[in-house]
C-alpha cells in the first residue's frame, strides 16, 4: 500500500491519480459518466481528460439507447420476464441503468421484487415509465 500513498501525495486531481495507476500498474481503466464527461474525454475540455484520451485503446459511448432487454435480464437473473421488462422500461428512461438498479434495491428493501413492488418504489422515486 506504500506505493499508493506516494501516488496520492501532492496530486491535484482524481484523474491524475487514475492516470498514474494506469501507467504504473498497466491495468485497464473504465471511466463511466454522462455526456459531459465523454465529451471531455474526447479532448474537448480539460487537459487532464485529454491526457487520458491519449491512453484510450477503446473509445465507446454507450447511452440508454444501447441498452437491450437481454442486458437487464443478465443483471437481474433472479427476476421473471415481466419484472425484467419493467426494469428495462426504467433503464431506457433518462434514469438509465442506475435508475433500474436503485428501483431494484428499493424493492428488495421492501421485500417485493415483483412488477407491483417495482411500480411502488418507482412512483416514490419520481421515475415516470
Amino acid at each position: 500500500m506504500e506505493i499508493f500513498k506516494n501516488w496520492f501525495k501532492g496530486r491535484s486531481t482524481t484523474l491524475e491519480n487514475i492516470r498514474d495507476i494506469h501507467d504504473e500498474c498497466n491495468i485497464p481503466i473504465v471511466l463511466v459518466g454522462n455526456k459531459e464527461v465523454y465529451s471531455k474525454l474526447l479532448g474537448k475540455g480539460e487537459a487532464a481528460f485529454a491526457q487520458l484520451f491519449s491512453r484510450n485503446a477503446i473509445r465507446k459511448e454507450i447511452t440508454t439507447n444501447h441498452i437491450q432487454k437481454s442486458d437487464i435480464g443478465l443483471m437481474f437473473q433472479n427476476l421473471d420476464s415481466s419484472a425484467v421488462e419493467y426494469l428495462y422500461n426504467v433503464a431506457i428512461t433518462r434514469w438509465g441503468i442506475r435508475g433500474a438498479i436503485y428501483a431494484y434495491l428499493n424493492a428488495v428493501n421492501n421485500n417485493d421484487i415483483t412488477v407491483s413492488g417495482f411500480k411502488k418504489v418507482i412512483k416514490l422515486m419520481g421515475i415516470v415509465v
